[in-house]
């Protein structure tokens, strides 16, 4: 795997988009962002930004290499710091609560009832697609938990 050495975010920023022929704005789509946000950290006039997971995501780069220029630019999730693995798990957890809550409405249950199984492999399953990109697997398990319960 090729490491890239780049100085600032801005710059990893143009390069990996440069690299997938994207214009900003196309980058702006694909990440869920505005253009302008783009423009700015490319011209290095943004140095935080909430939004650069997704970007990095929509790059298909690693977020340690993207933030902080350390990593192999195609390293696993895994490997990557542990903020972006933290973040990744909390909003599988989220999507977890969501999802037990919609079995519960389901069965006929209060969606605010805490059932402990359902949410473990409700975020089992949504950690492993996030980590993977593998929803579909994840959508079949999905219907498997309503079953069980």
């Amino acid at each position: 795997m090729r490491l890239f050495i780049v100085s600032t975010v801005g710059t990893r920023v143009f390069e990996a988009r440069k690299k997938l022929n994207l214009t900003q704005g196309e980058l702006a789509d694909i990440a869920g962002v505005s253009q302008q946000l783009i423009g700015k950290i490319e011209s290095g006039n943004v140095t935080k930004t909430g939004s650069l997971e997704e970007i990095a995501k929509a790059l298909d780069v690693n977020y340690s290499w993207l933030k902080h220029g350390s990593t192999d630019a195609k390293s696993s999730p895994l490997s990557s710091d542990i903020n972006s693995f933290i973040l990744t798990a909390d909003k599988a957890i989220d999507e977890a609560i969501v999802t037990m809550m919609a079995i519960n409405g389901q069965k006929g249950s209060d969606p605010m009832m805490l059932d402990i199984e359902v949410l473990k492999r409700a975020f089992k399953i949504s950690f492993r697609g996030k980590l993977t990109g593998d929803y579909v697997t994840a959508a079949f398990n999905v219907d498997s938990i309503k079953r069980a319960k």
